[in-house]
């Protein structure tokens, strides 16, 4: 998501987080969290129990996690 400071992409994102929280139960609702600002935003959202593990802020961390998603959407088709 890109846009200029203060134009409010994190309300928008965390409004989207909760509102998938909100409407499903954690077993139909996995979110995976890859922010490269060591997650600073979003440690309100370490005790969703939606989340996939921790907040990912690493490069190389989040470009396997990446690669393991896009190997489970192939086995889904």
């Amino acid at each position: 998501m890109a846009g200029s400071t203060g134009s409010g992409k994190f309300i928008l994102l965390q409004n989207i987080i909760l509102g998938i929280a909100v409407t499903n139960r954690p077993e139909l609702a996995r979110i995976v969290l890859i922010h490269p600002k060591a997650g600073a935003d979003y440690f309100a959202f370490e005790a969703l129990p939606h989340l996939e593990g921790a907040i990912i802020d690493a490069e190389g961390e989040a470009l396997a996690r990446l690669d393991a998603l896009a190997a489970e959407m192939q086995l889904r088709l």
